[in-house]
């Protein structure tokens, strides 16, 4: 049916007329855009930019009908949006990655009443009128177009609108206004599958390479510790008996890098099968700070400025293990530290969020190297071997990434405007019940 999914007011429901022009650039908008397909399959997807945004503003500045339907949605999605600006980039960013939601809810279009030759030539009217978009007219014109296929649009509704911030693009009237005949709701469901498909195949590849590490990680662990062990051990002989300064110290790195082998492999070991959290009740400033102190010399001798921010003004409690919550904590730190180099700045900003389900979070900023959209993708991904100039990820990072979830929480890494930002966030609770 050529109509955009419904819209709703109390219990009143008003269609609006779905131009074939329209109907092709939301096809195409759709399919270019994975986004879609992910937020309409479950997933949690932050819409971007890109040529499928610019698509969508030139439809919305060509169809008062289409730029009706999405600021009247944008408006009801949060009753704190009610008179405020809103452009058309910022419509079009919103609306991107639910438009395949809207058009696969079955009950969008269920009752939507016939369209007649008057009704159409009522639509083709309002379509041929250049009106403009824009300060006071959006709300007459949206009101045009929604009575005129529906019952009268309550004051009610018409004072929870956005007030629009945009100039209309050309006429539609320029090319023959005619309705969709293009299924858009069949689309929708076949790219909604595609989404959910993806995502059951991603699921099912991360189970099993986990299962593959875990049996790859004991292998390796028992055939290079053991070399590794016996490395340390016999450089440590020598480097008793050894009276040349610049020997010894040669051998004292020797027995760095072998430690540093072993902790990447005690790092994918973790990974793969970690121990079962030994929880107690812990006070979330005092973990960062215990962290920090650890690097507190390595931060003197580097120069780099840095600075603990609390954003609560009560303690946090999280329910989880000390030691665990220590080394991410410390990995997060560490990787900034290194990123950062000399003279540079870390930022850590510690606080909580959420009322149900409340989470305590850590915030590292960095003013070292930025990320790749890539590497900020799989920066806890043991297997990613990237690496960005002058920022080494490191293994190290997949336990943070197993720390967080182990917690109930979630690690990410960012680029910020001059350097990375990496967040974790682990479960704020208290003891559990007996």
């Amino acid at each position: 049916m050529a109509l955009l999914p419904s819209l709703r007011w109390d219990n009143a429901r008003w269609w609006l007329p779905l131009a074939s022009e329209t109907a092709e650039t939301l096809a195409a908008v759709m399919l270019a855009d994975p986004a879609s397909a992910e937020s309409a399959a479950g997933s949690t997807v932050e819409p971007g930019g890109g040529a499928a945004t610019g698509w969508l503003v030139d439809a919305m500045g060509r169809d008062p009908a289409l730029l009706s339907f999405i600021a009247l949605r944008w408006g009801a999605a949060k009753s704190s949006r009610a008179g405020k600006r809103v452009g058309l980039r910022r419509l079009a960013r919103w609306a991107r990655p639910r438009l395949v939601g809207w058009f696969v809810d079955g009950d969008a279009l269920l009752g939507a009443p016939p369209i007649d030759s008057s009704q159409q030539a009522a639509w083709e009217t309002l379509a041929g009128q250049p009106e403009a978009l824009a300060g006071q007219r959006f709300a007459a014109v949206a009101t045009a177009w929604l009575e005129s296929g529906g019952s009268p649009v309550p004051a009610g509704w018409r004072a929870t609108w956005p007030r629009p911030d945009w100039r209309a693009g050309t006429s539609p009237a320029a090319t023959p206004w005619r309705l969709a005949t293009l299924a858009l709701p069949r689309l929708a469901r076949q790219i909604r599958d595609h989404g959910r498909l993806q995502q059951h195949f991603q699921r099912r590849l991360d189970q099993e390479k986990q299962a593959a590490l875990k049996q790859f990680a004991y292998g390796l662990s028992h055939e290079i510790n053991n070399p590794l062990a016996n490395i340390v051990t016999r450089t440590q002989l020598l480097q008793r008996d050894e009276a040349d300064l610049a020997r010894k110290q040669s051998f004292d790195r020797v027995v760095q890098q072998a430690m540093r082998a072993h902790e990447m492999i005690a790092d994918v070991m973790f990974f793969a099968h970690p121990p079962t959290p030994q929880r107690e009740a812990s006070d979330w400033a005092e973990c960062i700070e215990r962290a920090v102190a650890s690097f507190a010399q390595r931060l003197a001798d580097a120069s780099i400025d840095w600075q603990l921010t609390n954003d609560s003004q009560v303690p946090i409690e999280v329910w989880g293990d000390p030691a665990m919550l220590h080394d991410a904590i410390a990995a997060l730190i560490r990787n900034a530290l290194e990123a950062v180099g000399e003279e540079g700045a870390i930022h850590l900003r510690l606080g909580k969020r959420g009322n149900k389900r409340p989470k305590a979070y850590v915030e590292i900023a960095d003013s070292g190297p930025g990320l790749s959209a890539a590497a900020q993708r799989h920066a806890f991904d043991p297997y990613y071997s990237g690496r960005e100039a002058g920022r080494g990820l490191g293994l190290g990072l997949c336990r943070v990434a197993r720390v967080a979830e182990l917690h109930g929480g979630t690690a990410k890494l960012t680029s910020g405007p001059g350097g990375c930002v990496a967040r974790l966030t682990v479960r704020q609770a208290g003891r559990p019940s007996a």
